[in-house]
């Protein structure tokens, strides 16, 4: 398993996180809940969501939805960018 960062830059971030919130049953329908959504400090309208332990070829498919694209075009996302990142581990020296 590995951890999905979708990076997020927003027209208004209420507007997207309503749609966000109200797009719910069909992430958990698709394996993708318990994702959490974080704001950025420094820019209100710069959001991450990052979902632990996210089944790839899941997370794939419910990215490459057409529906998905559409309701984040609605929702105000002006642009994301996906990383993918592996288990960590703490190097305190």
């Amino acid at each position: 398993m590995a951890t999905a960062i979708i990076e997020h830059w927003l027209e208004d971030y209420d507007r997207w996180l309503k749609v966000y919130t109200e797009h719910g049953p069909a992430r958990v329908a698709a394996g993708m809940a318990g994702a959490t959504v974080n704001q950025d400090v420094n820019d209100p309208n710069h959001a991450y969501v990052i979902k632990k332990d996210a089944d790839l070829a899941a997370f794939k498919a419910f990215m490459d939805n057409p529906e998905l694209k559409e309701l984040m075009q609605a929702a105000g996302v002006k642009d994301i960018r996906v990383h993918i990142i592996g288990e960590g581990s703490v190097h305190d020296g």
